[in-house]
């Protein structure tokens, strides 16, 4: 596995986490507009008692889903917070932690940093590198 790998891969569970919350949302709106369908108002047809348990159904098993995801990136936030600790240079770990535990953008790292785009980048490069060495020792 490449330091960026490794690195990005709290990147990768955030999003798999906010698309499923995205999907979650739109879950609880499918549930809202079935149980329209319940309260009374004149309506069309009956209700589909079996579309809203299915949809309960979703939501519930959806929402498992997501709070073991926000286990699993806690723990790998974890690990790449172990492993930004292990980087001597300051300035490097400070990007290390904007950008791969906070999220940052690279515009917003650079001014958090109070950096040029291109010199947040050159930092960042250099950090990769030593990054790469400690996977390359075994050292984490």
């Amino acid at each position: 596995m490449t330091a960026k790998v490794f690195m990005s891969q709290a990147w990768e569970a955030n999003k798999r986490i906010n698309r499923k919350q995205l999907r979650l949302e739109e879950y609880k709106a499918q549930a809202e507009s079935t149980a329209t369908a319940l309260n009374g108002l004149p309506r069309k047809a009956s209700p589909n008692l079996q579309r809203m348990e299915s949809v309960a159904v979703m939501i519930v098993d959806l929402s498992k889903e997501i709070d073991a995801d926000i286990d699993e990136l806690d723990s790998i936030k974890q690990r790449i917070s172990d492993v930004i600790l292990m980087v001597e240079d300051p300035s490097q770990s400070v990007l290390l932690e904007l950008r791969y535990i906070w999220f940052l953008p690279w515009n917003r790292v650079a001014a958090r940093m109070e950096l040029s785009e291109s010199r947040a980048m050159k930092i960042h490069r250099k950090a990769l590198e030593s990054i790469s060495g400690m996977l390359q020792c075994g050292t984490f």
